[in-house]
């Protein structure tokens, strides 16, 4: 099963992100506040660093194993290095006010991958493990 929302690349698109994903999240079996977190995450840093252009998609899908978030947007600049491991702080001070929201993703277990879908696109994408019941 996959669910995907065409997104403005705007701030209300980081509401209307949230509200569809807790749902897609119930029907899928996954914790809803973590496919909530992830979701917030990665459209939001498609509203901040990619040029409007025609929007976003966000894909929601699952299979037995793991369950995936990703963002297609219209940004050709790939992520140049995406935070991993025990390190994903490293970088962040104290008085940060950014910067914080995919080293989130990285503790909660997820893994991120960024990748050119061509035509001036880029998608970004977690991958959590996947514990129906919760």
């Amino acid at each position: 099963m996959v669910f995907r929302l065409r997104l403005p690349c705007e701030s209300r698109a980081v509401a209307a992100a949230r509200g569809t994903i807790t749902n897609v999240a119930g029907l899928l079996g996954v914790d809803q506040d973590v496919a909530t977190l992830v979701a917030s995450e990665l459209v939001t840093n498609a509203v901040r660093h990619a040029s409007t252009g025609d929007g976003m998609v966000l894909s929601v899908y699952a299979n037995r194993a793991c369950w995936f978030v990703e963002v297609v947007d219209h940004a050709p600049t790939l992520v140049p290095q995406l935070p991993h491991g025990d390190s994903c702080f490293a970088n962040l001070t104290d008085d940060a006010t950014s910067g914080r929201g995919l080293p989130l993703i990285v503790l909660l277990g997820g893994t991120l991958e960024v990748h050119s879908v061509g035509q001036g696109r880029k998608a970004v994408s977690a991958t959590l493990d996947y514990e129906p019941g919760i």
